[in-house]
């Protein structure tokens, strides 16, 4: 799978999920007791998205940092 279709497919996905939120929360918002469910259903796709998101960009962040050597001589 190459990068233009791996990226569409996320596309469509998070689309997917925003389409069907806001439709949710359209039918659910009068009752509360589902509406706190329907939050938690809702946060946590989003919630494992972005901690996915932080650990690959510091995986590549740390993957492609030089590392410098360390002068160890003092300058007093």
């Amino acid at each position: 799978m190459n990068d233009k279709s791996a990226g569409l497919i996320i596309l469509l996905a998070t689309w997917t999920i925003t389409i069907g939120s806001g439709i949710s929360f359209l039918y659910l918002r009068n009752d509360p007791s589902k509406m706190y469910y329907l939050c938690w259903i809702l946060i946590s796709p989003t919630m494992f998205w972005v901690w996915t998101f932080i650990a690959w960009f510091n995986a590549e962040m740390f993957r492609n940092a030089k590392v410098l050597p360390i002068d160890n001589t003092d300058k007093d």
